[in-house]
Formats: structure tokens, C-alpha cells, sequence
């Protein structure tokens, strides 16, 4: 047998052998793997930036309502013409259409309207005078700066009480009630004073911004404070207008309400 044959395969052997370190040679440290990357961990959430506080809203400050003053002389429209029989019985019908419907003590309403016809000593069918029954039955206590007042109220439920802003202190103004006259809200005793304060206190005008149901409302609201507040006065209404805004002349040129009246009743505004 050669020798040549088996001398090939003790090389071949040799060669397969000698990366395992079968040759002699110190054996090689493999190599660790690199660690494996940490796994991002979760952000941690950015607390929000503090609150950046607004700045305090004014404080309504008590209107004064100190020395209101009467109403002039309440004066009656001349009569156009001469009086015959005929108007006398035409005025006594409409009397009785007015007493009979104005004065239904379901309807306050309509007694505010009533009153501006027959007059503050007006009366329901059993007697109680007509102003005694609207304060007595609709009209709510309310609280202005730490002090009972009194307000009328929109309406309640399907009753409508007060639909235009003032328009009760506006019947009452015109026929000459006083502010002191006294009157029962919620069982509790109060004077017509207290409306007018309570009114005063949220009237503010802000170029055609009011403080009133709507800008239509404003003639009511104006005739009532007009009547029976001084001038130059000035207050922190509770819609916010400073104190310091609340002499300057109104710019109410929609419906041609008197800028004058605003200035001269001291309402806030623009």
C-alpha cells in the first residue's frame, strides 16, 4: 500500500482539526456579544406648565342707594278735546276693560300695566291694593353686597312677571310711587327703595353692550334709575364695569336713548 494516500488524509485531518486548536496552540477566547441595548424605558410625563391665574374679576361694590329721591309731579296728558257724554262713556267702558283684565292677580304683567292707567291706589277685586299683591306674590329677596334687596323675575313657570328688564320699576316711577313706601317680599319687610338698588346694582353700558335683557330694553331700565337716582354716582356693577367708567357718557345712539340719562344717573359705562 503507498504511503502517499494515507499521508494526504493525516493532512486533511490535520487541516480539519486545527481551528478547534488541536494543533498545539493556546485555544481563543471567543468573543462575549456586545449587551444587548437597554430597551427605552417610558417618558416620563412633563408636569404642565403652573396655570397662569387670570386676573380676579372686580367685585360688584354696593351701589349707593342712599338719598333716592322722589318722583316729580306726575302729570296727566291734556285732554284733546272737550269732554261730552259720549267720551265720559267711552272712558267708563274702557275702565272696565282695564280694571277687568288689567287687574287679573294671575297676570303681573298686565297690573304693571293697569297701574300706569289707574294709578298706584289701583285695586283687585278683593281689595288688596294692586302694588301690595305684585311685591307680595312675584317679587323675590336678593342679596346685594351682604344686603336684601328685591327683584322682579323674568317670569315663573308660564307666568310672565317681568318680560322687559325694569319694566315694573318703570310702571312705578312713572306713577309717582315712593321709595319709601313700604312693602312685603317673601314675608319679610322691604321698600321700594330695594328694587331700585337692586337694579342699580347690575345697570352697566358698554358702547351697545348693556347690561339689560337686550338694548331695547334699555328705555325702561333708564326712565325707572332716572327717576329716582342723583347723578354722579358710580359703582363696580355686577357685570364688572369699574367704578371708574361708571360716570362717562354712554354712546346710545340705538333708539335714541338719551346719553344724558346715563350720564346723569351715574350708570357704568363706556
Amino acid at each position: 500500500m503507498s504511503w502517499q494516500p494515507w499521508l494526504r488524509g493525516l493532512c486533511c485531518v490535520a487541516v480539519a482539526i486545527a481551528p478547534l486548536g488541536c494543533s498545539g496552540d493556546e485555544r481563543p477566547v471567543p468573543t462575549p456579544p456586545p449587551p444587548a441595548a437597554e430597551s427605552a424605558s417610558a417618558p416620563v410625563p412633563t408636569p404642565p406648565p403652573p396655570a397662569v391665574e387670570s386676573a380676579p374679576a372686580p367685585v360688584p361694590v354696593a351701589p349707593p342707594c342712599e338719598g333716592l329721591r322722589l318722583p316729580g309731579e306726575v302729570r296727566k296728558s291734556p285732554i284733546a278735546v272737550e269732554t261730552t257724554p259720549e267720551l265720559e262713556a267711552t272712558r267708563e267702558i274702557l275702565r272696565r276693560v282695564v280694571e277687568g283684565q288689567g287687574l287679573d292677580p294671575d297676570n303681573p304683567w298686565a297690573i304693571g300695566h293697569a297701574l300706569i292707567a289707574l294709578g298706584p291706589d289701583a285695586a283687585l277685586a278683593d281689595g288688596t291694593l294692586a302694588i301690595d299683591h305684585l311685591f307680595a306674590e312675584y317679587a323675590e329677596q336678593i342679596d346685594v353686597a351682604g344686603t336684601s334687596r328685591v327683584r322682579f323675575p323674568r317670569k315663573r313657570g308660564a307666568i310672565r312677571i317681568e318680560p322687559h328688564t325694569d319694566l315694573l320699576l318703570k310702571a312705578l316711577a312713572e306713577i309717582g310711587v315712593s321709595p319709601e313706601r313700604e312693602l312685603t317680599v317673601q314675608g319679610k319687610p322691604h321698600v321700594l327703595g330695594d328694587l331700585v338698588c337692586h337694579s342699580l346694582s347690575r345697570a352697566w353700558v358698554e358702547g351697545d353692550r348693556v347690561s339689560f335683557d337686550s338694548w331695547n330694553d334699555t328705555p325702561w331700565a333708564l326712565q325707572g334709575l332716572t327717576t329716582y337716582v342723583p347723578g354722579n354716582r358710580s359703582w363696580t356693577a355686577a357685570g364688572g364695569t369699574p367704578a371708574s367708567r361708571s360716570i362717562r357718557t354712554a354712546r346710545a345712539a340705538t333708539s335714541g336713548v338719551s346719553s344724558a340719562g346715563f350720564a346723569s344717573t351715574g350708570l357704568p359705562a363706556a
